[in-house]
Protein backbone atom coordinates (compact mmCIF):
# COMPACT_ATOMS: atom_id res chain seq x y z
CA UNK A 1 0.00 0.00 0.00
CA UNK A 2 2.73 2.19 1.10
CA UNK A 3 4.60 1.44 -2.42
CA UNK A 4 1.00 2.31 -4.58
CA UNK A 5 0.77 5.56 -2.29
CA UNK A 6 4.26 6.97 -3.20
CA UNK A 7 4.54 5.47 -7.21
CA UNK A 8 0.66 7.77 -7.37
CA UNK A 9 2.54 10.84 -5.62
CA UNK A 10 5.52 10.65 -7.63
CA UNK A 11 5.02 9.54 -10.93
CA UNK A 12 5.63 13.30 -12.22
CA UNK A 13 2.19 13.33 -13.58
CA UNK A 14 3.01 10.56 -16.12
CA UNK A 15 -0.30 8.38 -15.76
CA UNK A 16 -3.21 10.65 -16.99
CA UNK A 17 -6.38 10.47 -18.38
CA UNK A 18 -9.12 13.70 -19.09
CA UNK A 19 -11.26 11.70 -16.22
CA UNK A 20 -7.69 12.11 -13.79
CA UNK A 21 -7.54 16.04 -14.57
CA UNK A 22 -10.32 18.33 -12.74
CA UNK A 23 -12.18 19.94 -16.10
CA UNK A 24 -10.10 18.00 -18.23
CA UNK A 25 -8.48 19.41 -21.39
CA UNK A 26 -9.32 22.80 -22.67
CA UNK A 27 -8.36 23.62 -26.42
CA UNK A 28 -5.97 26.28 -27.02
CA UNK A 29 -5.10 26.75 -30.06
CA UNK A 30 -3.30 25.10 -32.88
CA UNK A 31 0.05 25.21 -34.82
CA UNK A 32 1.37 23.78 -37.80
CA UNK A 33 1.64 20.24 -36.67
CA UNK A 34 0.15 20.24 -33.34
CA UNK A 35 -2.93 20.90 -31.41
CA UNK A 36 -2.94 22.61 -27.98
CA UNK A 37 -4.62 22.34 -24.73
CA UNK A 38 -4.92 23.51 -21.32
CA UNK A 39 -5.35 21.55 -17.99
CA UNK A 40 -3.72 21.28 -14.95
CA UNK A 41 -1.36 18.17 -13.68
CA UNK A 42 -2.92 15.50 -11.42
CA UNK A 43 -0.32 13.85 -9.85
CA UNK A 44 3.53 14.31 -8.60
CA UNK A 45 5.12 17.39 -7.30
CA UNK A 46 3.73 20.12 -10.06
CA UNK A 47 -0.05 18.11 -8.76
CA UNK A 48 -2.52 21.08 -9.56
CA UNK A 49 -0.56 23.38 -10.96
CA UNK A 50 -1.46 24.44 -14.75
CA UNK A 51 -0.23 22.98 -17.98
CA UNK A 52 -0.27 22.48 -21.41
CA UNK A 53 -0.45 19.82 -23.83
CA UNK A 54 0.40 19.41 -27.12
CA UNK A 55 -0.93 16.43 -29.41
CA UNK A 56 0.51 16.04 -32.88
CA UNK A 57 -2.18 16.74 -35.42
CA UNK A 58 -1.15 13.97 -37.76
CA UNK A 59 -1.66 10.66 -35.70
CA UNK A 60 0.03 8.53 -38.08
CA UNK A 61 2.57 5.94 -38.17
CA UNK A 62 5.44 8.39 -37.62
CA UNK A 63 4.03 10.17 -34.70
CA UNK A 64 6.84 8.33 -32.65
CA UNK A 65 9.38 9.52 -34.90
CA UNK A 66 8.02 13.23 -34.59
CA UNK A 67 8.26 12.73 -30.30
CA UNK A 68 11.83 11.51 -31.01
CA UNK A 69 12.87 14.72 -33.02
CA UNK A 70 10.86 17.36 -30.90
CA UNK A 71 12.89 15.81 -27.94
CA UNK A 72 16.32 15.86 -29.60
CA UNK A 73 15.55 19.01 -30.49
CA UNK A 74 14.66 20.22 -26.79
CA UNK A 75 17.95 18.40 -25.78
CA UNK A 76 20.13 20.15 -28.28
CA UNK A 77 18.37 23.39 -27.30
CA UNK A 78 18.65 22.85 -23.93
CA UNK A 79 22.82 22.57 -24.13
CA UNK A 80 23.10 25.57 -26.38
CA UNK A 81 21.03 27.54 -23.59
CA UNK A 82 23.35 26.13 -20.67
CA UNK A 83 26.66 26.95 -22.63
CA UNK A 84 25.13 30.39 -23.41
CA UNK A 85 24.45 31.05 -19.88
CA UNK A 86 27.60 30.17 -18.79
CA UNK A 87 29.29 32.69 -21.57
CA UNK A 88 27.02 35.10 -20.07
CA UNK A 89 28.17 34.30 -16.48
CA UNK A 90 31.61 35.07 -17.50
CA UNK A 91 30.96 38.90 -18.71
CA UNK A 92 31.88 41.26 -16.52
CA UNK A 93 29.12 43.22 -16.93
CA UNK A 94 26.76 43.27 -14.62
CA UNK A 95 23.44 44.06 -16.64
CA UNK A 96 24.54 42.05 -19.54
CA UNK A 97 24.30 38.64 -17.38
CA UNK A 98 20.81 37.84 -18.26
CA UNK A 99 20.20 34.15 -17.91
CA UNK A 100 17.54 32.35 -21.16
CA UNK A 101 15.47 29.81 -19.44
CA UNK A 102 14.07 26.56 -21.02
CA UNK A 103 10.10 25.21 -20.61
CA UNK A 104 11.18 21.67 -21.03
CA UNK A 105 8.42 19.39 -21.89
CA UNK A 106 7.71 15.64 -20.88
CA UNK A 107 6.54 12.81 -23.00
CA UNK A 108 3.31 11.23 -21.71
CA UNK A 109 1.53 8.46 -22.48
CA UNK A 110 -2.71 7.82 -21.98
CA UNK A 111 -3.48 5.37 -19.44
CA UNK A 112 -6.63 4.90 -21.19
CA UNK A 113 -5.18 2.09 -23.23
CA UNK A 114 -4.94 4.06 -26.34
CA UNK A 115 -1.13 4.13 -26.13
CA UNK A 116 -1.42 8.12 -27.19
CA UNK A 117 1.46 10.15 -26.51
CA UNK A 118 1.31 13.84 -26.10
CA UNK A 119 3.76 16.37 -25.19
CA UNK A 120 3.43 18.05 -21.51
CA UNK A 121 4.82 21.17 -19.43
CA UNK A 122 3.87 23.83 -17.36
CA UNK A 123 2.09 26.56 -18.51
CA UNK A 124 3.56 29.88 -18.20
CA UNK A 125 0.96 32.92 -17.20
CA UNK A 126 1.71 36.57 -19.06
CA UNK A 127 1.73 37.86 -22.69
CA UNK A 128 4.11 35.72 -25.43
CA UNK A 129 6.32 37.28 -27.41
CA UNK A 130 7.76 35.31 -30.52
CA UNK A 131 11.18 37.02 -30.56
CA UNK A 132 12.34 35.30 -34.17
CA UNK A 133 11.13 32.49 -36.59
CA UNK A 134 12.55 30.19 -39.36
CA UNK A 135 12.28 32.49 -42.39
CA UNK A 136 14.66 35.16 -40.42
CA UNK A 137 11.91 37.62 -39.52
CA UNK A 138 13.17 38.99 -35.95
CA UNK A 139 11.23 41.18 -33.37
CA UNK A 140 13.91 43.17 -32.18
CA UNK A 141 17.08 42.46 -34.06
CA UNK A 142 19.32 43.63 -31.00
CA UNK A 143 17.65 41.50 -28.24
CA UNK A 144 19.24 39.01 -26.18
CA UNK A 145 17.00 36.17 -28.15
CA UNK A 146 19.22 37.33 -31.58
CA UNK A 147 22.02 37.05 -29.65
CA UNK A 148 20.79 33.60 -28.44
CA UNK A 149 20.53 32.60 -31.82
CA UNK A 150 23.36 34.20 -33.30
CA UNK A 151 25.58 32.49 -30.37
CA UNK A 152 24.47 29.17 -31.32
CA UNK A 153 25.47 29.76 -35.10
CA UNK A 154 28.96 30.90 -34.15
CA UNK A 155 29.53 27.87 -31.75
CA UNK A 156 28.30 25.56 -34.14
CA UNK A 157 30.63 27.08 -36.54
CA UNK A 158 27.39 27.73 -38.95
CA UNK A 159 25.98 23.87 -38.65
CA UNK A 160 22.58 24.83 -36.33
CA UNK A 161 20.65 28.32 -35.78
CA UNK A 162 18.35 27.64 -32.76
CA UNK A 163 15.72 29.72 -33.94
CA UNK A 164 11.83 30.50 -33.46
CA UNK A 165 12.01 31.29 -30.01
CA UNK A 166 9.12 32.45 -27.99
Amino acid sequence: DRLLEVASRNDKGWNWSHQQTAGGWTYLASGEHRHVYKGEYSKGPRKGEEAVKKVFKTGDVFEDRFFAVDLETVKVAKDFIAEYNSYNNGLSDVKARKRVYLNQPETWVASDGSGKKSLVEPLLQGAYTKFNSNTGWVQQPEGMMQALSHFTYEVSNGQQLLCDLQ
